[in-house]
């Protein structure tokens, strides 16, 4: 009976062992080009209760030299002149945009304030780096965001979306 427990305590061991590495050897899953995300979150409690925040997503393995496009949409469709407390949406919308070397975790190009249907190209601005890939980092956010206090913006967070393209 003792042999049995050994061996039964030695598979489970193993077990969580190899369920352990498991865990820690799959990469976290990653939002790829051409997903649409949404691109502002509403804040439902705390100091900025009723106001929106931005919304950060990475894409993973960019390849050097790609252009990519911020498409930007009002549910399902295109994002033109909708408009919220008389404002017009795409003139309000902005990405912060980073390319970041995956293997330094360093940024090596970025652009900043955005606007919709912006165009950028993948590349390094560092000498020393030059990578095939690279990682996207793109926050999206209202650039006049903290003027708004109004449960309107629940409906405005949940129909903006972007994808890169």
């Amino acid at each position: 009976m003792t042999i049995a427990k050994k061996i039964l305590s030695l598979g489970l061991i193993l077990t969580v062992l190899v369920s352990l590495f498991s865990v820690f050897s799959i990469s976290a899953s990653a939002a790829s080009v051409g997903q649409t995300k949404s691109c502002i979150t509403y804040n439902s409690m705390g100091k900025n209760a009723g106001k929106t925040s931005y919304r950060t997503e990475y894409y993973y393995s960019v390849e050097k030299n790609e252009k990519l496009t911020l498409k930007c949409y009002w549910g399902s469709s295109t994002l033109k002149n909708q408009s919220f407390a008389g404002l017009k949406l795409k003139n309000y919308l902005r990405f912060d945009v980073h390319i970041i070397d995956a293997q330094t975790n360093k940024v090596v190009n970025y652009w900043y304030g955005l606007k919709p249907e912006a165009k950028f190209k993948v590349y390094s601005s560092v000498p020393s780096i030059n990578r095939k890939t690279y990682t996207v980092k793109v926050t999206s956010y209202l650039s006049n965001y903290k003027t708004y206090t109004d449960s309107d913006l629940v409906w405005v967070a949940a129909r903006l979306k972007y994808k890169l393209q």
